[in-house]
């Protein structure tokens, strides 16, 4: 009847074509008025703003959700994070240490204190903002940067390698850098949430193939070497899971003889000119890598401690939402035993990701391979030991035996479980792409539609609320070394060394010995005294 009621007045002999139910609803089909009127305002803004408008709409809603998490901290410079107040402490140390070293021409990767994840080249090029408005700023601006340039990154990498919808890109690039996860590191550990190198790490080493394997390889080991100073955890964990990855592509691929896991066993040197690049480009951008690390290594990074391999993730919690999100409460992880919340997607988002995969499973390679990620690394990030609804249970977790192996003791079982993060990105990013368009309506509503009200019932509850501030101001140091007009903190339970009035490099050893356990000469300002006017 509504077809009937719509034919063309003049008749069916004018050669006019019958308008359908798409032509009659106007989110598919708007009028011609509108669309001419749209054309027009179009045409006058130049070609290359139109090219360049596109992809900064996506940045700039990047930056202002950056800004919206880290509000409380701009605000308020001082405050700390009720979650982790200790370690926002000691990354704000480690901005100031830096920038005072910076200054006075001495090593800026002597002697730093022990952050956890680390972030020493961060805190490089924040050394003007800490000197000019102080490490409060200064970390508030390391949150918002590492928020902003991860989803920028990650949009980047999606939309020119793997889908071909802005808004796909957008979406995989929003659970990338927002995630409940990230945003639980957030509260003071942000060398996890700068994440802005991993999706370039992983499209440079998957561009290795192209034949330029010496230059490519060379900017690799560049990427590596400043993710190794940002967060040298999370670079062993995409390490690893980017090699899962990459075995389960090759076994996943269609391609001639052999097949299966015959492709992998036994080992054989690679057959096609883009295999013998990839392969050369590793080798130049793991020497690479390694002759940039010799120096900050020698100099002295602090080293981080052996983690409790039981520590692993929740098997209840990924159904949760973190505080921070809009669904979670401030009593949640109060169940969990105090365990880091590296999940925390919620039920709509699990049951979004589970129809996406059954719809995509058969069509998509990258999503066969990042859902077997997905099941391995969710696995293992439950550590030595299963806990279920926060009590540890008797049952040995997959983690027990890998734990033993030199090298992967120093990661965190419960931070594998970040590598469900990009592959939800890549999942829902595929599925949005892959979205049928021109269907039929049926009362108001196509399958894209649907997926769209799904999509947005399953995300809304995960978006951000601002970051938790305690009021109380940060508690000041017991000491302060003073040099000039930069105070450097000096750790709580460090004890004063008595030293002659001009403090020579001998002293400042027995110093950082005390200190952070190694020798250095530059932790301690020339002319500082115990009992002098340099100490106050």
């Amino acid at each position: 009847m509504l077809s009937q009621s719509l034919r063309d007045p003049a008749g069916p002999g004018t050669g006019m074509p019958e308008p359908g139910p798409a032509d009659a609803d106007w989110m598919l089909r708007p009028s011609r008025r509108m669309v001419r009127r749209l054309d027009r305002l179009r045409q006058r803004v130049p070609v290359r703003v139109r090219r360049t408008a596109s992809d900064t709409v996506p940045l700039l809603a990047f930056v202002l959700l950056a800004l919206w998490v880290v509000t409380r901290f701009w605000l308020y410079p001082d405050r700390v994070s009720p979650l982790h107040p200790a370690q926002q402490a000691a990354a704000r140390q480690l901005l100031d240490q830096v920038a005072h070293a910076l200054v006075h021409l001495h090593d800026p990767f002597a002697g730093l204190p022990q952050v956890v994840g680390g972030g020493a080249l961060v805190a490089v090029p924040l050394a003007p903002v800490t000197l000019a408005f102080g490490s409060g700023v200064g970390y508030a601006l390391w949150l918002t940067l590492g928020l902003a340039g991860s989803a920028a990154t990650a949009y980047w990498a999606l939309f020119r390698h793997l889908v071909g919808s802005r808004m796909a890109a957008f979406i995989g690039a929003l659970m990338f850098g927002f995630a409940p996860g990230v945003l639980w590191h957030a509260n003071g550990q942000p060398a996890f949430v700068t994440n802005l190198l991993i999706p370039v790490i992983v499209v440079w080493t998957v561009r290795l193939g192209r034949g330029r394997w010496l230059r490519d390889g060379v900017l690799l080991g560049v990427l590596v070497a400043a993710q190794a100073l940002v967060n040298a955890e999370l670079l062993a964990i995409t390490a690893l899971a980017g090699g899962y990855a990459a075995l389960c592509y090759l076994v996943q691929r269609g391609s001639p003889e052999p097949a299966g896991f015959a492709r992998l066993w036994p080992p054989r040197p690679p057959s096609t000119a883009a295999g013998r690049s990839r392969f050369a480009g590793l080798a130049v951008a793991v020497g690479t890598g390694l002759v940039l690390l010799v120096y900050p290594l020698l100099a002295g990074l602090p080293r981080q401690p052996v983690p409790d391999a039981r520590l692993g993730e929740d098997a209840t919690t990924i159904a949760l939402y973190w505080r921070d999100t809009l669904a979670g409460n401030f009593t949640a992880d109060r169940s969990v035993g105090g365990i880091e919340q590296n999940t925390w997607f919620g039920w709509p988002l699990l049951i979004l990701a589970g129809v996406c995969l059954a719809l995509l499973w058969r069509q998509s390679v990258a999503v066969r391979v990042v859902a077997l990620t997905a099941l391995v690394f969710g696995v293992l990030g439950l550590g030595a030991q299963v806990r279920l609804n926060g009590r540890p249970t008797p049952v040995p977790g997959p983690w027990w035996v890998l734990s033993k192996v030199p090298g992967l003791d120093l990661i965190a079982p419960s931070r594998l479980a970040l590598v469900l993060v990009p592959c939800l990105a890549i999942v829902l990013a595929v599925a949005y792409d892959r979205l049928p368009s021109g269907e039929p309506v049926a009362y108001g509503l196509t399958g894209r539609r649907v997926w769209i009200v799904f999509l947005a019932v399953a995300l809304t509850p995960n978006l951000p609320r601002p970051l938790q501030a305690d009021p109380r101001p940060a508690a000041a140091p017991r000491a302060m070394v003073v040099s000039g007009t930069v105070p450097v903190p000096v750790p709580a339970h460090v004890r004063k060394v008595g030293c002659p009035r001009r403090a020579g490099p001998g002293c400042a050893g027995r110093w950082t010995r005390r200190t952070y356990g190694r020798r250095s000469s530059t932790c301690w300002p020339p002319g500082w005294s115990p009992s002098g006017s340099g100490s106050t």
